[in-house]
């Protein structure tokens, strides 16, 4: 089986697993392959992670901390859209109320209104976060109440943390980035709320940016987010241009791939459509149960297999699952075990799971209830069926019954 990203009609990836079990390796593989195939993509690196792997492919790096983001900039929208946009985008991020979105509303357009043009609108110069810092000042110091005052302090507080450099000039030209293997390294960033902030105006640029061109038959880029839980959680405004893109990208030749932990922190959105899941070993009970529903198609039965298969999954092993496949498949390094196709009880051999189940020296007990688990009692019948047929071999060891299906006599020894 083979999955060509670039010729996908929905190109849409997910990865999801633990710390440790090889998301990062096949991201790496990944992107080699795209590569190789001369689609340009763009990564959002959490951890700087993949600098070495995108400067080793002839790629550019950026510090998202000193590569400028105004998020000021009109983009074709008025003054009064853009300070709409960023009240609302701040209010979202950092959570403020009712009052302090308008407080922070009228200072933002405020500031507009001292850098344009009284008849025609335009702006001399573009404001920055600076600007906002200074014109929030003023208005404490004008302010009609102790209560307003300290609602304005609070709001001055959160936005000072933003770099100053990564939300000031206007950084690279969007089109270039949409021609080679881009990372934006966010580890110098100072909070998540930045980093939202940061892939949310990108990314949101971007998509006009594409939007603006002809659509296109293919995909002509990819925007790959590493560590998507702790930066797309659900409701906030970064998870919303990535539910976009997802949604409309592919008419402009736009995949997204997302590499995550945990699955169940991103929108019913982004995970519904998302044609490619691939499913490391996770250990989260919430997250084997909401991913294994996902896999099974909410099949009951099968959603029990899943269950059993991500909490025992070697490294660099995985669970896939794409429109082009019928059943998922665990998928190792570069193969797919195809005889390690998940089961159902109504259209499965049931012998080959108990077979990949008892593989390694298993106490017949955990045996019996992975197996009872999986396809419930009827189930018990086949795996009798394969003792009595010597396929499936028992034997006692300090005190405890033991199974295995190696044609091996030294099971009690690799016990």
């Amino acid at each position: 089986m083979y999955i060509d990203l670039g010729a996908e009609p929905n190109p849409h990836v997910l990865v999801v697993g633990s710390s440790g079990y090889g998301k990062s390796t096949l991201l790496k593989r990944m992107v080699g392959e795209l590569g190789r195939k001369h689609i340009p993509a763009i990564i959002f690196d959490g951890h700087s992670e993949h600098e070495g792997m995108v400067r080793g492919m002839g790629g550019k790096v950026y510090d998202a901390s000193k590569y400028g983001i105004n998020i000021f900039s009109l983009d074709g929208l008025t003054i009064n859209e853009r300070a709409d946009s960023v009240a609302k985008l701040f209010s979202e991020v950092y959570g403020l109320g009712y009052l302090q979105e308008f407080s922070l509303r009228q200072c933002i357009s405020y500031m507009y209104r001292k850098h344009a043009d009284r008849i025609t609108g335009k702006l001399d110069r573009v404001p920055n976060i600076r600007d906002l810092l200074r014109e929030i000042d003023i208005f404490i110091a004008n302010s009609r109440s102790t209560a307003e005052a300290n609602r304005l302090r609070q709001i001055k507080g959160r936005i000072a943390l933003l770099s100053a450099g990564a939300f000031s000039g206007s950084g690279a030209e969007l089109g270039r980035l949409a021609r080679g293997l881009s990372s934006f390294s966010l580890a110098g960033m100072h909070s998540n709320e930045a980093m939202m902030i940061y892939i949310h105006e990108l990314l949101g640029r971007l998509y006009m940016n594409m939007k603006g061109n002809d659509k296109e038959k293919g995909i002509k880029l990819f925007i790959i987010i590493d560590e998507g839980d702790s930066l797309l959680d659900k409701g906030s405004q970064s998870s919303g241009i990535i539910s976009r893109l997802i949604s409309e990208g592919r008419k402009y030749g736009l995949g997204v791939i997302i590499v995550t932990h945990s699955a169940s922190n991103l929108s019913n959105s982004i995970v519904g459509n998302a044609s490619t899941l691939i499913a490391f070993r996770t250990r989260e009970p919430s997250d084997i149960n909401y991913v294994s529903n996902i896999i099974a198609y909410g099949d009951p039965e099968r959603s029990g297999a899943v269950r059993l298969m991500l909490g025992k999954l070697d490294q660099h092993s995985a669970i896939l699952v794409n429109y082009t496949v019928k059943k998922p498949v665990v998928f190792i390094s570069n193969n797919v075990a195809e005889a390690a196709v998940l089961p159902k009880a109504a259209d499965a051999d049931i012998s080959n799971f108990i077979v990949a189940e008892a593989s390694k020296p298993i106490k017949l007990a955990d045996l019996q209830e992975r197996v009872r688990g999986a396809f419930g009692d009827n189930a018990q019948q086949k795996l009798a069926e394969l003792a009595a047929l010597g396929s499936l071999k028992t034997f006692s060891f300090e005190g405890e019954v033991w199974a295995g299906t190696r044609p091996n006599p030294g099971l009690e020894h690799e016990v």
